[in-house]
């Protein structure tokens, strides 16, 4: 089953990792909803400072769910 790429939910231009106070990194969170209205999300990070723009490159338009 398919779900299709809805909203950029969360967005981090600086985010620090949970274990390690030194790594940096930015974090996109993105809404996938499928035909029959269920909601799945994906996170995406890339390097420190990354515009939105470039996430909206890398998130997929759909993704493969199981139901």
């Amino acid at each position: 089953m398919k779900a299709y790429r809805y909203n950029l939910e969360k967005y981090s231009e600086n985010k620090t990792d949970v274990f390690d106070n030194r790594k940096h990194f930015s974090e996109a969170i993105f809404s996938y909803y499928t035909d029959s209205g269920t909601e799945y999300r994906r996170k995406f990070q890339l390097s420190i400072n990354t515009p939105e723009s470039e996430f909206f490159k890398i998130a997929p338009l759909e993704i493969n769910v199981k139901e």
